[in-house]
């Protein structure tokens, strides 16, 4: 189930890339959202292009529906990649996937940042699939919901960073 989704930052989109691929950033806003074991398991930078993988225990939701809630894991081992590459437009944009141990479930899409009076946009485009006989369907529409609102406050810990307030 495909889902496109807009962020405004109110600093230019390479302040922003900046802020998204630091490291000590990336494991500060995955502790914030309540994930333990954080580990960035690879790092890549050329001039163009960043490649990021890193693995996480994360919590189930507390909302979980009682029908996904017994596949899933109390605490769910989530791999994230992504690779940006900075194009001719000087927008960057970029591949990534989700990865939930043990379970039929893709998320993948694509980031955007670019800039915009007063700021930029963060444009992320989001597949979310299931391939469970029957239930799948509700299963990938409360992970897009999911996936909606952990993203919102992704975006709110990279502004407060950003703002240089404490998140």
């Amino acid at each position: 189930m495909p889902a496109r989704i807009d962020h405004i930052y109110v600093h230019p989109a390479r302040a922003v890339f900046m802020a998204m691929v630091d490291l000590d950033l990336i494991v500060m806003k995955y502790a914030q959202l309540g994930a333990r074991k954080i580990a960035v398991k690879e790092h890549a930078t050329r001039s163009d292009q960043v490649h990021l993988k890193v693995s996480r225990l994360h919590p189930a939701p507390s909302d979980l529906p009682s029908m996904f809630s017994k596949l899933a894991n109390e605490w769910n081992h989530i791999t994230y990649t992504e690779t940006w590459d900075l194009t001719r437009n000087d927008q960057w944009c970029a591949a990534f996937s989700l990865d939930i141990r043990g379970l039929p479930i893709k998320i993948a899409g694509t980031l955007a940042l670019m800039d915009v009076r007063g700021g930029c946009r963060h444009q992320i485009d989001l597949t979310v699939s299931c391939s469970i006989p029957f239930i799948g369907k509700a299963i990938t529409q409360y992970l897009q919901m999911d996936a909606e609102r952990h993203l919102a406050r992704e975006h709110q810990i990279i502004a407060q960073q950003l703002a240089g307030e404490v998140a």
